[in-house]
């Protein structure tokens, strides 16, 4: 074989190692990018279906409410005729002590009645014992001195014994009366008074079941108001990433169209960058006060504009206002072949857009008090691999120096 045509071989054979390599890294690159949109494609159907339950969840919160509703409103209908009840025992007390009241004249009007008798029974027991001890109605009759004398003595005599005798009855029948009216009273009033303690001890104990079931329906609010959070955040994710998968699918077609081996967004070279100046305020991990974990940092705001940068160069996934995250931006980026997402959130404003392409140390707004934030801070959060919520986040201060 002469020396050109060992060139010429030589040639052909590199070409097609070349051409074969080639082949083998788009290839590569394109089923790196498919194995990524099958991992969003299964993070975002366990998102939707993690919405679903929550929605199941909620009904079931909210059909629970409705009945505890009614349950309470039918207790505050018993209280409201409770109170009703003892507002009655109550006007039948003060009648009662007003009758006493009457009842305790009428007994001093009985009691001078009894007392007069007293002295005129007196006076009659001091007569008959100065008259021996009796009087003989005989020799008052006997001693008449004409036969009308008689009559009249007659008729004073029955008087007089008459006088006695009703005196003595009537006596007896202001004691009696005087005894039952007291009996009777202070019996109705001690049944009533009972009646209106065990009105009272009723009315506590409803209240007690109010009580109770208000603490419940509070309870159920809350869960009612942990759903809806949890639905919104849960509506969140899938929205995000459906952000993710739609950049993974617009990669997927450059790299066919084009045959490239480059994945975007660029790779940085080096470590993350710190994203605002300030204090870490609250760090990563299981927070006491709030009973919950904490899937970032905060970096507190010291000055009046504090500027928020991209911790590495990337493109921005979103850039978005949200209920929690208020203001907030989301990269992805590839740095020395992983790819990372960072979020910036409570941002007083952003500056950049979804899709927009972001260099490392590049301004993306200002730290914020924007969302479900209590003081101005940047919550600051970085995720190993495509953003997948709580699972992919991990520490940023094992990754970038504060």
């Amino acid at each position: 074989m002469t020396r050109k045509t060992l060139v010429m071989t030589a040639a052909v054979l590199v070409g097609l190692g070349t051409a074969w390599i080639g082949n083998e890294k788009v290839a590569y690159a394109e089923s790196a990018s498919t194995t990524k949109l099958s991992d969003l494609e299964k993070k975002s159907n366990d998102v939707n279906q993690n919405i679903n339950q929550n929605k199941e969840k909620l009904k079931e919160v909210q059909e629970q409410q409705k009945n505890e509703e009614a349950e309470i409103a039918r207790l505050d209908s018993e209280v409201g005729q409770t109170n009703a009840d003892i507002r009655s025992r109550e006007a039948e007390v003060e009648k009662a002590k007003q009758d006493i009241e009457k009842l305790k004249n009428e007994i001093d009007v009985v009691k001078k009645r009894i007392e007069k008798r007293n002295e005129l029974l007196k006076k009659r027991a001091r007569a008959l014992q100065e008259n021996g001890g009796s009087v003989d109605y005989i020799d008052v009759l006997l001693g008449s001195e004409s036969f009308g004398d008689f009559i009249s003595r007659v008729s004073a005599v029955s008087t007089i014994v008459g006088a006695d005798r009703d005196l003595l009855m009537q006596h007896e029948a202001d004691k009696k009366a005087k005894e039952e009216k007291e009996t009777k009273v202070q019996n109705k009033l001690t049944e009533v008074n009972q009646a209106l303690e065990e009105l009272k001890n009723l009315r506590a104990q409803l209240q007690k079941q109010v009580d109770e079931k208000n603490h419940l329906m509070q309870t159920l609010k809350d869960q009612e108001k942990e759903f809806n959070e949890e639905a919104v955040g849960l509506e969140e994710q899938a929205s995000i990433l459906a952000d993710q998968k739609n950049a993974a699918q617009a990669q997927q077609q450059e790299i066919e169209k084009a045959g490239a081996t480059e994945e975007a967004p660029p790779v940085t070279s080096g470590s993350f960058m710190r994203p605002a100046k300030g204090p870490v305020t609250s760090h990563f991990g299981y927070r006491e006060t709030f009973g919950r974990g904490h899937y970032g940092i905060d970096i507190g705001k010291r000055g009046e504009s504090v500027p928020v940068v991209a911790a590495a160069s990337g493109k921005v996934i979103r850039a978005y206002h949200s209920s929690s995250f208020g203001n907030a931006v989301f990269i992805r980026h590839n740095v020395e072949g992983q790819t990372w997402v960072t979020v910036y959130a409570h941002l007083e404003s952003y500056s950049v857009s979804s899709g927009q392409s972001i260099n490392k140390g590049q301004q993306l707004g200002y730290i914020g008090n924007t969302g479900r934030s209590f003081g101005a801070h940047l919550h600051f959060e970085l995720h190993k691999g495509d953003w997948k919520g709580k699972s992919s986040a991990v520490n940023p201060e094992r990754y970038i120096k504060f």
